[in-house]
């Protein structure tokens, strides 16, 4: 059935443009929903020609059909990316949220729309996600399911971190407060600058051949801390606070529970959430507070600057990878120890 011919004073006008006593309305060629315009025609037209080019570029094609684009979604290439990959810890979300668009049709403003609709009060996850987005569909251009990366000039604001940073004096005033477990955690992340993980796991095998050998968790640096290594702000020395985490318990782990405590038993390490909160309880009996205060991660921001002030390198240090180790990189992929001059 062909389409009913326009009004003679629309006959003029792109198609989905209509007049009215001299205003410009836009109607949706597929929902239908009107939209104003003004009295402007000729503003009016090139918004409604660009509109019609829109929908045009997003109809199905007849190459869209005999190549199968049109039925592949991005559920589909979520599938295919994690047979190709590994499964990926945030495809879930891609999946829930865009899973049921076309591929080929997905355009940077739904990506956008959906990214805002989750995490726009959560800078830092909405960062996340959309780094994720754009590694998932950049790897569909190689294996040929896009020819563009629709993700790939969306941009995001950097997150603020709000947290507030650990003074030496405040460092001291909640170590006073702390139990000796937690004073040993302290102790050992502000003499390497390691991760709490970090921390956590450390072993006695790591401690060996007057150095202590540390792999950091998230960059995969490996760093020989010599023990001889002095902290003059503490007058500590690494071996001192090593040597202080000895007990009469037998256990693989420096820091690790003398008695039964809920369902751990003595010699098991001590889980990263009851140091935080060991932390948290020292802090508050010190009297450190505010609208957000400091974690026990901040310790590692104070080593950074206390060894810094007594020349250590503090980004090998701290397990960062930087330009100047880059070289030691692509030769070694990783696997050669870096000693720290203490």
């Amino acid at each position: 059935m062909a389409p009913r011919s326009r009004l003679r004073k629309n006959a003029g006008l792109p198609p989905n443009l209509y007049e009215q006593r001299g205003y410009h309305t836009y109607r949706h060629p597929v929902t239908k929903e009107i939209y104003g315009l003004g009295r402007d025609k000729a503003r009016a037209v090139t918004q409604a020609i660009q509109a019609n080019l829109h929908f045009q570029q997003q109809a199905v094609t007849l190459l869209d059909r005999i190549t199968g684009a049109t039925e592949r979604t991005v559920a589909d290439w979520c599938n295919e990316f994690e047979k190709l990959y590994g499964k990926h810890v945030r495809m879930k979300y891609l999946r829930d949220g865009l899973g049921h668009s076309i591929l080929s049709k997905l355009e940077p403003l739904e990506i956008n729309n959906w990214l805002d609709a989750n995490w726009e009060e959560k800078p830092r996850m909405r960062q996340a996600m959309l780094s994720t987005a754009k590694v998932v569909f950049g790897a569909a251009i190689g294996k040929g399911w896009l020819k563009a990366n629709p993700a790939a000039d969306l941009t995001t604001a950097a997150p603020i971190t709000k947290r507030a940073r650990l003074t030496l004096d405040a460092f001291k005033a909640i170590y006073a407060k702390a139990n000796p477990v937690l004073q040993h955690a302290m102790e050992i992340a502000l003499m390497t600058g390691m991760r709490r993980t970090n921390v956590m796991n450390l072993q006695w095998s790591q401690v060996k051949e007057g150095y202590l050998w540390v792999e950091h968790a998230k960059k995969g640096l490996k760093v020989r801390v010599p023990l001889s290594m002095y902290l003059a702000a503490m007058k500590w020395t690494l071996g001192d606070v090593i040597g202080r985490c000895r007990t009469a318990t037998v256990s693989r782990y420096l820091l690790h529970h003398q008695r039964h405590v809920g369902l751990a038993k003595p010699g098991d390490k001590i889980r990263d959430k009851t140091i935080e909160q060991l932390f948290r309880e020292a802090r508050e009996e010190a009297g450190i507070n505010g609208q957000n205060p400091p974690t026990f991660h901040e310790i590692r921001s104070l080593a950074a600057r206390l060894w810094k002030e007594q020349g250590i390198d503090v980004r090998v240090l701290l397990g960062h990878k930087t330009e100047a180790m880059s070289a030691l990189y692509q030769d070694s992929r990783g696997a050669e120890w870096v000693t720290i001059s203490g």
